[in-house]
């Protein structure tokens, strides 16, 4: 029997709310971080939560513009804001060559829009919007959080800045630049996580959704990760693709601090993470030049693109050599398009102005339904050549950052708190897209594969011995799957590569980019346990790739532990006690209380998270709890 005690440290911090900050500056408003440019100057206060829980609700990223604000020599429009005929000539969207001379319009693919609360008045704002600017009317299906037509309260913030702003904004430029795409929006009960990552699943799992776009998020936390699996292509569905805005406060929290953090879910690696710039075009919509939105150290208060380095997300594969400001952590954005609210685009918003005129809005909210609508371009292309629809995590992204440099824009200035330069920076990521160049490199047959592409084999055997090494006589096993974890979660999702081993026992993965790559196990039997690599230290290779390197030896060893002759063998037991260390000195004294009620599990995969399929345990009133029946493992 083995015995282990856990101890609980009550800390005052972690139980803690943080004191409101204050900050004040000139000309904006803000309700959790949705921005108004409306007054003089105003007093805005922050409520941060606790950072050792998941913040409860996510925040929208638009920002309005000031009516009647000087917004030249940003552009040369009217005070209504940038029309979709201009975004289309500045971004190259009219200048789209597609199969068979088809119409750039993403006919024939879904749009999915999430956005939380009604919307009472999309469908009149949007024929208006659809009227004011010559676009043909939209086929849109509206579901609320369950999947059906039963829809959501409005906002109970009211209307003056609800979320119908954010609504507005999503479907009205997702239809502009797409506007033969079908919408499909799908409205949350509210702006918890909760709610908005189950209104996700709704929009994935609808037929023909190929792209999702989501303006919203909040600080990420380590726990954050876990929810990945909200964003990849269920089974059976053609490939989608995940966008997010990449956030509005530069390089800071969302709490208006200083604290240097990312959003989730732009930190996941199953999502393409779109900041925001500065656009600048002239009364036709020629583009004249840009710059990476941001007002330096003052952009958690003044407004800037997200971007920075996940604390928790381990680097993908597929940045490894392009992001150069780490090696180990993910960096957002992946890429860029128009958010300052000085260079806002015309939304219709009766709901929340009153009235049908159109009123200028920016944000990264701006940029991530403008990018789903470019991809939705290209994955039109893919279905009248056959193919179809991408997978964001192992398709889409990896393309983004191996596309030629040629396709983007290269934003070499601007400062969000991180400075803009030459190549990926923390501002704009690679850049922000020339259409016409990426669409047909986006829709390109096949996976981009660069040259000097790496590989990775080895061998699955039963270590009889337990010794991690494959002796004379230790049989193949055969069917075994091994996958590539490419989002570093510990948890297989289905656009994770997988290989099988063959009668040999052989696995192989080939045509692989440059990088870094952990190696697992997928779905071992039950009646066996791994012994090699060690459990202990992860049960998991994890390779770093240069061009050209070829990876062997990487080798699982499994041993039957069930079967063999026991005589009777119960299994292995561990127990302990769960109490209060109220001295912290890692030693339980009189006095001392158990904790019932704790959740304990068994690490099998080594991986620090848990998933379904590790053993747990409850501890009990005197904070008690014990494991029985385990095989022999570690």
């Amino acid at each position: 029997m083995k015995k282990s005690n856990f101890k609980v440290n009550r800390s005052r911090s972690n139980d803690r709310v943080q004191a409101a900050v204050t900050s004040v500056f000139a000309g904006l408003e803000t309700l959790e971080d949705r921005v108004l440019m409306s007054h003089p100057s105003k007093t805005i206060h922050w409520m941060a939560l606790p950072r050792t829980i998941a913040p409860a609700v996510s925040r929208p990223r638009y920002v309005l513009a000031e009516p009647g604000r000087t917004v030249a020599p940003k552009f040369t429009v009217s005070g209504q804001g940038i029309t979709p005929a201009q975004m289309r000539t500045a971004y190259g969207f009219d200048q789209i060559q597609m199969p068979g001379g088809a119409a750039a319009d993403g006919t024939g693919q879904t749009i999915g829009i999430i956005t939380a609360y009604g919307a009472p008045t999309i469908l009149s704002d949007l024929q208006a919007f659809n009227t004011l600017y010559g676009l043909p009317p939209a086929n849109i299906t509206i579901l609320g959080q369950s999947g059906t037509s039963v829809l959501p309260g409005n906002d109970p913030s009211g209307p003056g800045n609800s979320w119908a702003v954010e609504t507005a904004l999503d479907v009205e430029w997702a239809h502009a630049m797409a506007p033969g795409a079908k919408i499909l929006l799908v409205l949350a009960n509210s702006d918890s996580n909760d709610d908005l990552y189950a209104s996700v699943d709704i929009a994935r799992n609808y037929p023909g959704v190929s792209a999702i776009s989501m303006s919203w998020g909040t600080d990420e936390i380590f726990t954050d990760k876990s929810r990945d699996f909200h964003f990849t292509t269920p089974a059976g569905h053609g490939g989608v693709s995940f966008f997010t805005a990449s956030g509005d406060n530069g390089s800071y929290s969302d709490l208006g601090t200083t604290t240097r953090i990312i959003d989730y879910p732009s930190a996941s690696a199953n999502v393409v993470s779109v900041g925001g710039t500065t656009l600048s075009i002239d009364a036709a919509g020629n583009y004249l030049s840009e710059t990476g939105w941001g007002h330096g150290t003052s952009s958690n208060t003044q407004g800037g693109s997200g971007g920075g380095l996940s604390k928790w997300i381990a680097q993908p594969v597929w940045q490894n050599g392009v992001v150069t400001q780490s090696t180990q952590f993910r960096a957002t954005p992946d890429v860029a398009l128009n958010g300052d609210f000085n260079t806002g685009a015309a939304v219709i918003d009766s709901y929340d102005t009153g009235n049908q005129t159109p009123i200028p809005v920016g944000g990264t909210s701006l940029s991530s339904p403008i990018w789903a609508a470019m991809v939705t371009i290209a994955n039109q292309a893919r279905a009248i050549n056959g193919q179809g629809s991408l997978d964001g995590p192992s398709q889409l992204l990896p393309r983004l950052y191996n596309l030629p440099a040629a396709d983007y824009r290269d934003i070499t200035t601007g400062n969000n708190g991180n400075a803009a330069g030459v190549g990926y920076d923390l501002v704009t990521g690679r850049g922000t897209p020339i259409a016409n160049l990426i669409v047909p490199d986006i829709a390109a047959t096949g996976v981009v594969i660069p040259p000097l592409a790496v590989s990775i084999a080895g061998q699955i055997y039963n270590d009889a011995n337990s010794n991690g090494a494959r002796d004379a006589g230790e049989t193949a096993i055969s069917g075994q799957q091994v996958y590539l974890d490419i989002p570093g979660t510990g948890v297989y999702v289905g656009s994770d590569p997988t290989a099988t081993s063959d009668a040999n026992g052989n696995y192989t993965f080939t045509n692989l980019i440059a990088g870094n790559y952990l190696v697992r196990l997928l779905n071992a039997p039950a009646t066996s346990t791994l012994t090699f690599p060690y459990p202990q230290f992860g049960g998991n290779y994890f390779l770093t790739l240069s061009a050209g390197q070829n990876a062997t030896g990487k080798n699982f060893g499994l041993k039957t532990t069930s079967g063999g002759g026991g005589g009777g063998n119960t299994g292995a037991t561990i127990s302990g006690i769960v109490y209060s260390d109220v001295n912290s000195n890692a030693a339980r004294e009189n006095g001392e209380p158990g904790l019932s009620g704790v959740q304990l599990y068994l690490d099998l995969q080594g991986i620090g998270t848990f998933v379904n399929g590790d053993p747990t345990a409850t501890s009990d009133a005197a904070g008690n709890y014990s494991f029985t029946g385990l095989a022999a493992a570690n």
